[in-house]
């Protein structure tokens, strides 16, 4: 942090990450969906323990697949990092940047919950649902969600898969690995891939090795 010559006030901090960047992020998704001032992004750079922080980065909020995937693909083109993060409701700092040379993707704008399948017993919804918009949309369906945890009110199911969460339901129901299908991802080689889409598997034996890399894991795209 330097300081101001004329004032002597601490000059406020700011992303290294170009204006043209963040303008190409802003065509992507929307001006009104890049946020940058360090203020309003702040509780999107600390975690929920507030332990882990992370400098000033921009927080991008797309609203579909084709917008993460201009991300993820700007992203590569210009090296900087992507970090995902639906509610921040983790522990351990997984969605939190560890360099300002990054950007927070947030999933709270993936919000789509598809039709309940109740002879199936599936459903497909976003990254960005929450658990407890989830849980009500079974409801009336007769079915009921394997994992709950305390903070169904803003945790995410991205994130939840992500992390593999267990919950309070974990020893009858298994974790997130037991209740994931099928995983539609934006992979790092800008291609939009479908895991598990064309098959069905016993997600208690190894069969769906595909799907596993997107579980129980927190990565970062980018040099």
């Amino acid at each position: 942090m330097g300081l101001s010559a004329v004032t002597g006030r601490a000059a406020p901090e700011r992303s290294p990450l170009s204006d043209g960047v963040v303008g190409a992020l802003r065509m992507i998704v929307g001006d009104q969906y890049v946020v940058v001032d360090p203020d309003v992004t702040a509780t999107y750079r600390t975690d929920w323990t507030g332990r882990f922080r992370s400098g000033p980065v921009p927080v991008v909020r797309p609203a579909s697949v084709a917008e993460v995937q201009a991300i993820v693909e700007l992203a590569n083109a210009e090296h900087f990092h992507v970090v995902p993060q639906g509610g921040n409701t983790g522990l351990v700092g997984g969605s939190i940047p560890t360099t300002t040379n990054s950007v927070i993707v947030s999933t709270e704008r993936l919000r789509a919950i598809g039709p309940v399948d109740a002879l199936g017993g599936l459903i497909t919804v976003d990254a960005g649902v929450t658990l407890r918009e989830l849980q009500d949309a079974l409801r009336s369906s007769g079915w009921t969600f394997g994992v709950d945890l305390g903070a169904r009110e803003s945790c995410t199911i991205g994130g939840m898969v992500a992390t593999n969460a267990g919950g309070i339901n974990v020893v009858r129901h298994g974790t997130m690995r037991r209740q994931v299908l099928g995983i539609e991802a934006v992979l790092g080689d800008e291609v939009a891939g479908e895991a598990g889409e064309h098959h069905v598997v016993d997600l208690a034996l190894p069969a769906g090795a595909e799907i596993d890399h997107f579980v129980d894991v927190n990565k970062m795209v980018g040099d």
